[in-house]
């Protein structure tokens, strides 16, 4: 049943994408948006991770098919094909690919990707410290906001200088200045830990990199920054950083994340105030002054 859902699933993505993209195809409108995930050989999972999983997949589906509203116009994709694999040579949580890139109405897009999770902490995460908290939903939405684009597109879609730390999309760095801090022109954005986390995450203070914490203990130490929301949650505990922290509970989903996928092509749901949109218009007419934000700031 799982393959025969799996299958089905493909051949829609498939049709939508011929329909979407064939020959004399002219977009010039806004599209819908969805998401299609099906699991990658089951048989990687035990049937207790198998069903986990499953579940997991139609949370985060559901999490970002409500924030997604559709992709801007000149954009005739149907949506992303996501597939999800058991892995155990991963060293993180998970790990997402891009499989097929697309350039359409001035963006480059995800046309279908994966995601990789380690089988190992399937059972311990889907219920961490045996106290409830399930963090399987947020490892794979994290995923899936990379394969959106977060992180893994910044750079061809000129948002992000590599090794800047400064993510400087409008719409996401408007969100950020409504949402963290009024006087910001840049979205600080991590530095540190491998090459699969720096550069492609919001900033925190990564406790487990040699760069900044402590890999044989890091628990030891606090992720947080001191760059907070009117919530008073911290940007370090935001899904879309580097890293999971469940000593401090789940990940929140910002409105900086929400936001900055307006500049990587798609419609979501809120939007920035325009005031802060036109300060910053106006901010990117003038000289560019680098400045630090103290000890919470970018390192």
């Amino acid at each position: 049943m799982i393959e025969l859902l799996a299958r089905t699933r493909r051949l829609a993505w498939l049709a939508a994408l011929v329909l979407g993209l064939g020959a004399g195809a002219k977009p010039v409108v806004a599209r819908p948006f969805e998401l299609w995930l099906y699991v990658r050989d089951p048989a990687a999972f035990t049937t207790e991770q198998l069903a986990i999983v499953e579940a997991a997949m139609l949370r985060a589906e559901n999490l970002w098919e409500g924030i997604v509203t559709g992709y801007q116009p000149g954009i005739n994709l149907p949506g992303i094909l996501i597939s999800v694999q058991g892995a155990t040579d991963l060293t993180g949580l998970a790990l997402a690919s891009v499989g097929q890139w697309i350039e359409q109405g001035g963006f480059w897009l995800t046309a279908s990707g994966g995601i990789r999770i380690d089988v190992d902490i399937i059972d311990q995460y889907a219920n961490y410290d045996g106290a409830g908290l399930n963090l399987i939903d947020d490892i794979l939405a994290h995923e899936i906001g990379h394969i959106l684009g977060v992180g893994l597109q910044w750079t061809e879609n000129e948002l992000y200088a590599p090794g800047s730390g400064r993510y400087t999309g409008r719409f996401g760095v408007a969100a950020y200045r409504e949402e963290f801090d009024p006087a910001a022109d840049f979205v600080p954005v991590e530095l540190a830990g491998s090459a699969a986390t720096a550069g492609k995450h919001w900033d925190q203070i990564m406790r487990s990199s040699v760069q900044e914490g402590n890999p044989a203990d890091p628990f030891s130490l606090s992720p947080l920054l001191g760059i907070t929301d009117s919530a008073g949650r911290d940007l370090a505990l935001e899904l879309m950083t580097g890293a999971i922290d469940p000593d401090y509970g789940a990940p929140f989903l910002s409105r900086t994340t929400v936001q900055s996928l307006r500049d990587l092509g798609f419609l979501v749901v809120g939007e920035p105030s325009a005031a802060t949109l036109l300060v910053l218009a106006l901010a990117s007419l003038a000289p560019r002054v680098s400045r630090r934000r103290g000890a919470a700031g970018i390192r």
